[in-house]
């Protein structure tokens, strides 16, 4: 009989989106606009970006029909019910209780509009903000799917250019935000679509990717790193558009590169533990702000310290973005264990996972 041999996990992608969602935890914690806060807030999202084109497969993903259908499991019944569930709470808790602090406090219809709106702009999603990554990556796959219907390769990349110098100059001209991310979406077009080839680098051996990691090291000390006192460099909004692209590539190749590195050389029982929060990135996406935002309200009340100070605090901010993820554990294993086979929603295993160079083997079992 027919036995398929399931796609095998790269734990290094994995260990990747730990690293990504703890710095985007922690930078929704650590408010003080500080050079290291401004560094880490210059690549986190566009390392998780680039991650989610790594496995990008356009055989599964050639029309807009196969993206929705395929992402209405992985990524729209999550981004709804998480959506739902925190509104809920906002609307019935929390913006009875808090002010404009945390931007915590609207219009109970603004959240609402913003469901299908995809942006934190204006109030939308302001219960909770972090969401509006899901409807952008569908945005950006949904272009790059047409995208990878040009023939031509430099005409792929062509379009990738057009699409991200309109999100830097063209967008910004309209003076308010598209729906589904689309704003943001053509700018980080740029890192999905490097993110496909990108992932090529890893057929390559340990000495050729440790050539890569000392070269990259070297060029993004001198090239950016020397200018590490410059503010506007390190500033995560799009007014930097060469700098930016140049910071948030660079810094996320060399991390994807330095953790294949490593859990090709460590033993899995060290790497393993490390993966456990890129594999629930997902739920810690859409749970973690509203959750910090309750842990830094207790934090402040039981040691005396004000929330304004904590937020400026590395010691505090830390210890809240621990607190964070303690908490966040009951609610993952609580997901995966009794919600997610209820809403019927299954993870995104192509973002995380690669097929075998054999699909199928043949064996005889029993008389089967």
């Amino acid at each position: 009989m027919k036995q398929t041999i399931k796609p095998t996990r790269l734990i290094h992608i994995d260990v990747v989106k730990s690293i990504s969602i703890t710095l985007v935890v922690f930078g929704h914690v650590y408010r003080n606009a500080d050079e290291l806060s401004l560094f880490l807030q210059s690549f986190r999202m566009p390392l998780f970006f680039l991650v989610s084109g790594y496995f990008v497969n356009h055989d599964r993903y050639n029309s807009f029909k196969k993206v929705v259908s395929r992402r209405l499991n992985t990524l729209i019944l999550p981004y709804l019910f998480f959506y739902l569930l925190t509104y809920a709470y906002w609307l019935l808790i929390e913006s009875n209780f808090r002010g404009q602090a945390g931007g915590a406090s609207y219009d109970w219809w603004l959240p609402a509009v913003g469901i299908i709106y995809g942006s934190s702009s204006y109030g939308f999603m302001g219960h909770n903000s972090p969401l509006w990554f899901i409807p952008c990556l569908l945005s950006v796959q949904i272009i790059d799917c047409y995208i990878s219907r040009i023939n031509n390769f430099y005409f792929q990349i062509l379009a990738v250019i057009l699409l991200t110098a309109s999100g830097f100059y063209l967008l910004p001209m309209l003076h308010f935000r598209l729906p589904f991310g689309l704003n943001t979406a053509s700018v980080v077009l740029v890192f999905y679509f490097s993110g496909k080839y990108i992932r090529r680098i890893h057929s390559l051996g340990i000495a050729t990717k440790a050539s890569i990691v000392v070269g990259v090291l070297i060029f993004y000390y001198y090239a950016i790193l020397g200018n590490f006192s410059t503010y506007d460099l390190f500033t995560p909004r799009f007014d930097n558009k060469s700098d930016y692209l140049l910071q948030a590539f660079s810094a996320s190749v060399l991390i994807v590169l330095i953790c294949e590195m490593c859990v090709s050389l460590l033993p899995k029982a060290t790497i393993k533990p490390l993966s456990f929060f890129g594999i629930n990135s997902l739920i810690i996406l859409c749970l973690h702000d509203p959750i910090k935002r309750v842990v830094i309200f207790i934090y402040s009340k039981a040691s005396g310290i004000s929330i304004a100070d904590i937020r400026d605090d590395l010691i505090h901010s830390t210890s809240c973005l621990i607190l964070t993820f303690l908490i966040l554990l009951p609610a993952i294993y609580f997901y995966n264990r009794f919600l997610r086979d209820l809403l019927k929603i299954d993870r995104a295993h192509d973002m995380a996972t690669r097929k075998p160079l054999t699909t199928t083997s043949s064996t005889t079992s029993g008389g089967c």
